[in-house]
């Protein structure tokens, strides 16, 4: 039926709401395909990053944490038992062999290597844990002072002229002990 203006044909406006119906059901399946489909590749992600994360800690030695990060940053807590137990027998086996006068194998010098590392960062962690340990002790026994700026004992910082020279006067506030 055409429109006496127009040539095109005018279509009723049932007919236009089922073409509209049926294009919104096709959207809303092809949303829902979608979302599936990024689902299960999501999951296949997951699982391809677990069978290769089992499959390299599967290779990994004893003694070796079993942490994903390990090489990243240091762990801030301290180790577990049985792994100082692993990372010890280990070194205690290459000792004895070192000690009977045998020459070491590359992986050997490199597990040596490596559990002498792993030590030393241990070492440095609880001692880092100590010393924030004491900090805190230290802060929970230190008085409350209330602020006195102005006050003829106090020390105010002194900020170096060449931070001042970065971050201009504005930013960074000058200030001068109150003895000078």
């Amino acid at each position: 039926m055409p429109d006496k203006g127009t040539s095109q044909p005018v279509m009723p406006a049932d007919l236009i709401e089922q073409f509209r119906a049926e294009y919104r059901s096709d959207y809303q399946r092809l949303a829902q395909l979608e979302a599936q489909r990024d689902a299960k590749r999501a999951a296949e992600a997951e699982a391809e990053k677990a069978a290769y994360r089992a499959a390299a800690q599967s290779r990994m030695p004893a003694w070796w944490p079993r942490e994903v990060r390990v090489n990243k940053s240091p762990p801030r807590r301290p180790p577990p038992a049985q792994l100082k137990a692993a990372a010890d027998a280990r070194l205690d086996e290459i000792r004895t062999k070192l000690q009977a006068g045998d020459r070491l194998s590359m992986d050997e010098q490199n597990d040596a290597e490596a559990i002498l590392k792993l030590k030393a960062r241990w070492s440095e962690d609880a001692a880092l844990s100590e010393r924030k340990r004491a900090a805190a002790a230290i802060e929970v026994d230190a008085p409350i002072l209330p602020p006195l700026i102005g006050h003829a004992g106090l020390k105010l910082p002194v900020i170096p002229r060449r931070r001042v020279e970065m971050y201009g006067v504005a930013e960074c506030m000058v200030f001068e002990s109150p003895q000078r």
